[in-house]
């Protein structure tokens, strides 16, 4: 029997194996793979998801999640310096991301890219509430959300700053374009609160400019329909279901309505007729 073959047979093979999990051997398979993350790594390589994450934690410091987490927030940074160096402002990215001014400010305050935002002047905004200035801009002009200045007046007027300029006769400054966009965003059937995540601007300057300027959302002229046609449809002897259809409302609402128009419910008026 030839010993020393069998022996060095043995030892080829325990190399084998070691060189596969060898950090030089596993660098060379998986650094070409990284972009394309742990399950293309897996399946490219056969590794177990355990080995991958050994590996990152090896090469980088940080397991595979953060290491990804990071490498976008990088991406998100660059894009974020870029486009202010282009002179888009926290609102133009917001809507570029179609994302909230909050999420965009609190980005840049984890990416570094800016302050964390000091208390306001409740002084200075109110100036500008009094000066007819609207949430949107004043947050504008004091370099800060305009969540953070619904704060600010949430905290300052308890009864809301609509009823607020009602009381103090305060009028909103007139801004047509702003005017324009809500406008259309309700022409495209958006509501109050869809127009205003929209826009980036504040609920509360949404319904400001409804008031101002007499907008009305698609719900709005479904009840201006059925305030005006109601009574016929109920002479015709109409179904719920149809007027729900044509009027485009709840048949809920259509028999809410009917009630506090009649008295009745309909099934009783449809007896009567």
């Amino acid at each position: 029997m030839n010993i020393s073959v069998d022996l060095n047979s043995n030892h080829l093979v325990f190399g084998e194996k070691y060189s596969k999990f060898s950090k030089q051997f596993m660098d060379s398979k998986l650094m070409p793979l990284v972009d394309e993350g742990v399950e293309r790594m897996v399946k490219k390589t056969g590794y177990t998801r355990h080995a991958i994450s050994n590996w990152f934690i090896k090469t980088f410091g940080i397991t595979p999640a953060e290491y990804y987490k990071q490498k976008a927030n990088d991406v998100l940074k660059q894009e974020f310096i870029a486009l202010h160096n282009l002179g888009f402002s926290t609102s133009d990215i917001a809507q570029r991301y179609n994302r909230s001014l909050k999420w965009v400010y609190e980005k840049e305050l984890k990416l570094g890219l800016r302050e964390k935002q000091k208390a306001i002047d409740t002084k200075t905004v109110f100036e500008k509430i009094y000066a007819g200035q609207n949430i949107r801009d004043i947050a504008r002009d004091m370099g800060c959300s305009h969540s953070t200045v619904e704060k600010c007046l949430k905290e300052n007027t308890p009864e809301g700053i609509v009823k607020y300029r009602h009381d103090n006769n305060i009028s909103l400054l007139p801004n047509m374009e702003t005017a324009k966009q809500v406008e259309r965003c309700f022409a495209d059937g958006k509501n109050i609160k869809e127009t205003s995540e929209h826009l980036n601007i504040a609920k509360s300057t949404v319904i400001d400019y409804k008031k101002l300027f007499n907008l009305k959302t698609k719900l709005d002229h479904a009840r201006d329909f059925m305030d005006k046609y109601l009574p016929d449809m109920i002479k015709a002897n109409w179904s719920i279901t149809k007027m729900s259809k044509l009027i485009g409302l709840s048949k809920s609402t259509i028999i809410r309505a009917i009630k506090k128009l009649t008295g009745f419910h309909y099934r009783d008026i449809k007896n009567i007729i």
